[in-house]
């Protein structure tokens, strides 16, 4: 039987890093009743009732080995096999703005299924979904711009924190607006290489 190695360190008021004996192994956003746990397994949310050992676990994202996983067995087995025009149109609809969706998905489809596997392993998909996550629960410490790349309004958002309110409003209105940067981004980055 191996040793097991656990530590708890609180950063901050409903924050935790949880370290094991590989390092990190997950963040814990929240506190008594529930919380947000960012880890190598993926996004998971919990909710309890306090004091009598009743709590839900859920699986919220799944992790990204997995899907690079499924990604490689696809470049092994047969390259776009499972690039189909449905796939296509519901992979692409949810990541790219609506109005931009018919001109982009008209041109992938014409592609064959070795260039669709390509262009779809060359391009960094921002989930707007996980944006909008990172948002709501660490977007107060700028983690979300950086996430989508936006350096230089993340480091002014973090310097914002000393100004009382501001911080709150950014913070809400990148909830709402982040997941469409992140939808443009991705559509710049597919028009670049379909057109």
């Amino acid at each position: 039987m191996g040793f097991i190695f656990r530590k708890r360190i609180k950063i901050a008021p409903g924050i935790t890093v949880n370290i094991g004996k590989k390092g990190i192994s997950s963040i814990s956003i929240g506190g008594k009743g529930g919380s947000i746990n960012l880890g190598k397994k993926g996004v998971h949310g919990t909710t309890s009732i306090p004091s009598t050992g009743l709590s839900y676990r859920k699986k919220l994202l799944s992790k990204t080995a997995k899907a690079a996983l499924k990604k490689e067995q696809i470049a092994q087995s047969n390259p776009g096999e499972l690039m189909t025009d449905e796939v296509i149109f519901k992979g692409l609809s949810k990541v790219v703005p609506a109005q931009e969706f018919p001109t982009i998905y008209n041109r992938f489809i014409k592609l064959d299924q070795e260039d669709r596997f390509k262009i779809s392993q060359q391009i960094d998909f921002k989930d707007p979904r996980k944006v909008r996550l990172i948002s709501i629960f660490i977007g107060y410490l700028a983690i979300d711009r950086f996430y989508i790349g936006d350096k230089w309004l993340g480091a002014l958002k973090l310097a914002s924190l000393v100004i009382p309110l501001l911080p709150l409003c950014w913070w809400l209105f990148d909830i709402f607006y982040l997941p469409r940067v992140a939808r443009k981004q991705n559509a710049i980055a597919i028009k670049d290489k379909l057109f």
